[in-house]
């Protein structure tokens, strides 16, 4: 079909890109743009039409599907974000989620802001006509306690409403109206030094507020949750008493969907554990309903699994990971999109994000994205046939 073949002719291209080794021209870094105050630089102008090969129209975008990208945008040059972009692209998928991070914004001080590479991604992202969920998370050493890491929350979280605010005054007008607040804030990997129900319902209500104060129509979604059980010690919240947590302290109307991070791996999504929180949304959409909340969806804003031989499975098992998990998911009724962490590897398996991609760090397809592509196929042929 005339959509694979695009596919497969803007994935397997990838390969050409490279990696920050691969001898790109010194022109191809980013810009630094020097840091000033939020008010000096004007945000990006509104998008064009979008990106296509020679002779051709972009496809049409599948709303259930997308693909969550990590830090990237902070590591890559703009030629190679432009060519995963491209890869994303390709395969129809309406969403993908970029890190806005915080962290890197106002890592100067409460009045010195920095966009250049926000605003490089974000601009490449909507060229190409892909829906962004922008990820607001991690605290710049400024607001937060002395001796804390970036994951710990914000001393004041009026400091982080007023950069979220930013963010959706910046990017509102270019069509980012999906906000994720914060990252899997029911561990402490993430919410340091343990997750917080109460205060994150806190950080979640003004940041909410703020954003609406920009866009008021916006689509604000709750921090992904990680799997995780409920420990003694507090480190770990389950999904579901988190959620239920946040809603008794007040924070159910600062959001229109609930973020999930249904990783199951080495496990196939089917496989039931005590601890499967893909079979588990089931349970969490539970609480939703017991709150008023049912018509609201929830968004997997990270799936995937990782292939390195040293923590995660080899690449037949990721195939496998993404078959069952995509299949299972779209049977839900609460189902909102299903983002696959990430495009394209980053690294060889020695940092946590480095291989969890559908194309290796070449840009070679691995198995899962050959079964994406099949089932993006399928599903484009079944919304033609009004199926």
């Amino acid at each position: 079909m005339r959509h694979r073949a695009r596919v497969l002719a803007l994935g397997l291209a990838l390969a050409a890109c490279g990696d920050a080794s691969s001898g790109l021209p010194a022109e191809t870094t980013f810009t630094v743009v020097p840091r000033v105050s939020a008010t000096t630089i004007p945000p990006p102008a509104p998008p064009p039409t979008g990106t296509a090969l020679p002779g051709e129209s972009l496809p049409p975008r599948l709303d259930g599907f997308g693909i969550g990208e990590s830090s990237s945008i902070f590591r890559r040059t703009e030629i190679e974000l432009a060519a995963d972009l491209d890869g994303i692209a390709a395969l129809g998928v309406r969403w993908v989620r970029l890190d806005l991070e915080w962290v890197y914004v106002q890592a100067d001080g409460r009045d010195v802001w920095r966009w250049d590479r926000l605003d490089t991604a974000v601009r490449l992202a909507r060229e190409r006509e892909l829906d962004v969920i922008a990820l607001l998370a991690y605290t710049p050493a400024w607001a937060r306690p002395a001796g804390t890491t970036d994951k710990h929350p914000p001393t004041n979280p009026d400091d982080f409403a007023r950069y979220a605010r930013e963010v959706a005054r910046r990017y509102g007008p270019l069509g980012v109206t999906t906000f994720e607040i914060w990252n899997e804030p029911n561990i402490s990997t993430f919410w340091a030094p343990r997750p917080d129900p109460v205060a994150y319902a806190g950080l979640l209500a003004r940041a909410s507020a703020a954003i609406r104060a920009e866009i008021p129509t916006a689509t604000v979604l709750t921090g992904g949750m990680s799997p995780a059980a409920d420990r003694s010690d507090g480190r770990q919240v389950r999904d579901r008493t988190f959620l239920r947590r946040v809603y008794d302290a007040g924070g159910g109307a600062a959001f229109e969907g609930v973020a999930l991070h249904p990783y199951t791996f080495p496990d196939l999504p089917g496989h039931a554990t005590d601890f499967n929180t893909f079979l588990g949304a089931e349970a969490l959409y539970r609480v939703m309903v017991e709150h008023g909340d049912g018509a609201k969806r929830i968004w997997a804003t990270e799936f995937g699994a990782p292939t390195s031989s040293r923590r995660g499975v080899d690449e037949e098992r990721q195939r496998a990971i993404l078959a069952d998990g995509y299949a299972r998911w779209r049977a839900y009724p609460f189902a909102g999109p299903l983002l696959w962490f990430t495009f394209r590897d980053e690294g060889s398996g020695n940092d946590a994000d480095d291989d969890y991609g559908l194309v290796r760090i070449d840009g070679t397809p691995k198995p899962a994205y050959m079964a994406l592509v099949a089932i993006l196929e399928a599903e484009f042929a079944r919304q033609a046939a009004g199926t």
